[in-house]
């Protein structure tokens, strides 16, 4: 059953956060994955879908290992937790928090309103950058739907001695 199965998901892949769920579960300064329940349901059936799924999840220690090299971004801030999605079709996107460089706080209210400005204008900036990889990871996944589906039948009728 579904329930049996991710349960033993669970149980070999002990060392990472795995939800069923559809949606970005979090937990602080960890990263999990959330697989969906149908692409699980699926898995149960049909033995390609469960390789693939297991060839992504093998990815677990290589991303912690990534996340853990890039815990911080340009300006300063902290990634503190990471949440994958791993949809029914076996596509991927992923969330994070990152928390805020701190900054010293000053007396002079210039340097605070400058200071405010500054944050309003990094606010903008992760939006956008947000709002682009969002952008970005929908066109990978459909270039990733249309290379899953792709006939590659062809190159095995393919004539060598022309």
């Amino acid at each position: 059953s579904k329930d049996e199965y991710f349960k033993n998901l669970c149980e070999r892949y002990s060392g990472a956060n795995l939800y069923m769920s559809n949606s970005y579960n979090m937990k602080k300064n960890e990263l999990t994955y959330n697989i969906s329940p149908k692409l699980i349901e699926k898995a149960t059936k049909d033995p390609k879908v469960a390789q693939n799924l297991e060839r992504l999840l093998n990815q677990i220690p290589s991303l912690k290992e990534y996340i853990g090299n890039h815990k911080y971004t340009l300006g300063g801030s902290e990634v503190k937790s990471v949440s994958v999605v791993i949809d029914e079709n076996g596509g991927l996107s992923c969330t994070s928090e990152i928390e805020p460089k701190k900054s010293k706080n000053t007396s002079n209210t210039k340097d605070s309103s400058k200071t405010s400005e500054e944050e309003k204008l990094r606010i903008k900036r992760m939006k956008e950058r947000k709002e682009r990889n969002l952008k970005l990871s929908k066109e990978h996944k459909i270039y990733s739907d249309i290379a899953a589906n792709i006939d590659m039948s062809f190159l095995d009728r393919f004539d060598t001695n022309i």
